[in-house]
């Protein structure tokens, strides 16, 4: 049996919707991906001219509506992440192992189905809260999200020994949500910071001086996302729970 067949895909789903609509800390870290939305229609015109006033800077809604688009990918990548750590609190990973689906493809499914919404999910708030931004750098803005929600989800997973280590390691999760702001720093010191792959939807904002081209900076992103991928899947081979 395949995890990845229509058939297994639409029960894992189905299990999956039921587990997060039974916990309200799960249905939050939901509604919260899509809470900067309504936010910034409503007060980005009012974010430019403050910091238009303050700062000389004109991009402030652009740059809010790129950390929205990242958001939706850290809050679905956290909520992957606490139904992974649930599970193996539950010793339900362990079980997983004497099946066809196996623990490695359960992950693949849950790690598969989160890029994939979160990818939906960012596209739909970047033509929203970006409609100047040309279609194709929204996409992949959002494919960048989905990558950070993948990297979330195994990074709590790797390094969560349970959902409290887990709440707790979300504070430094959450960090990477300030990342895009580096890209206000002038050249060549803002990329030290590109090792964080969400730094670059900043630089695809093109409201910093002297920006990469967005299919550059998209390149560069996924390939740091891949490496971190790879890292945090050897972690977790490491582990013995």
């Amino acid at each position: 049996m395949s995890v990845l067949s229509p058939k297994t895909m639409a029960t894992l789903l189905h299990a999956d919707a039921l587990n997060v609509s039974r916990d309200p800390m799960l249905m939050l870290g939901v509604v919260m991906s899509l809470l900067p939305v309504p936010l910034l229609i409503a007060f980005g015109p009012l974010a430019d001219a403050a910091a238009l006033d303050a700062f000389g800077f004109s991009g402030m809604a652009r740059m809010l509506g790129a950390m929205a688009v990242l958001m939706a990918g850290s809050m679905l990548g956290w909520v992957t992440g606490f139904l992974l750590l649930e599970d193996r609190d539950d010793a339900v990973l362990m079980a997983l192992e004497t099946t066809p689906v196996g623990r490695t493809g359960f992950l693949s499914y849950r790690l598969t189905v989160t890029a994939l919404l979160t990818f939906i999910i960012s596209t739909g708030i970047g033509l929203v809260v970006l409609p100047t931004l040309p279609w194709v750098t929204t996409a992949l803005m959002a494919a960048i999200a989905a990558g950070h929600a993948v990297l979330t989800a195994l990074f709590l997973l790797a390094f969560a020994g349970n959902k409290v280590e887990g709440l707790a390691l979300t504070k430094l999760i959450n960090i990477a949500l300030l990342a895009p702001l580096a890209v206000l720093i002038a050249p060549p010191w803002r990329y030290l910071a590109g090792m964080v792959p969400a730094f670059w939807i900043g630089e695809m904002t093109q409201v910093a001086p002297a920006p990469l081209s967005p299919l550059l900076a998209a390149a560069i992103a996924l390939a740091t996302t891949a490496l971190f991928v790879v890292f945090l899947l050897q972690r977790l081979g490491h582990r013995n729970d």
